[in-house]
């Protein structure tokens, strides 16, 4: 039986949502390897003080995931984004914590920034699919059959 709640959108508008979209989704991964482990605990590091979860509850979100690769993936994309953005808008704390929120709230779609912040915003968003697309470049020249 499906468990919904009333919720408002970003329009003012109340819809009606699965609880689970809210709530922990059901862990689908019993395990994950020790490799991506470390990847997860190498983002948490970078990103912790901006999180409000502990390193066990972090990789618990990777283990709700059906494919966690995909969004360990996902994650990488961001820190290499975060990083390259901090030579651009600054590395003090203030700018760190707003390029962060940028970031995950851009990826996840749920970021309405003030009319001075767009361009910010914009640019963030085109560092990170640079990032993606050089990304997915190195990865499909590794794979290629020159470098096997």
């Amino acid at each position: 039986m499906e468990r919904k709640a009333k919720i408002i959108d970003k329009d003012g508008k109340i819809k009606e949502v699965d609880l689970s979209y809210i709530c922990g989704q059901k862990i689908v991964q019993t395990r994950l390897s020790q490799e991506t482990l470390n990847r997860i605990k190498v983002i948490y590091d970078e990103f912790s003080p901006y999180l409000s979860t502990n390193l066990e509850q972090f990789e618990l979100g990777f283990m709700r995931d059906d494919n966690p690769e995909n969004e360990v993936e996902i994650w990488e994309n961001i820190l290499l984004t975060f990083q390259f953005a901090q030579d651009v808008f600054g590395d003090d704390e203030q700018h760190k914590k707003f390029i962060f929120e940028c970031l995950i709230t851009n990826v996840t779609n749920s970021f309405f920034p003030e009319e001075e912040e767009l361009e910010i915003v914009q640019q963030l968003k085109e560092l990170y699919t640079k990032v993606c697309a050089a990304r997915k470049l190195a990865d499909e020249e590794e794979k290629s059959p020159e470098n096997l």
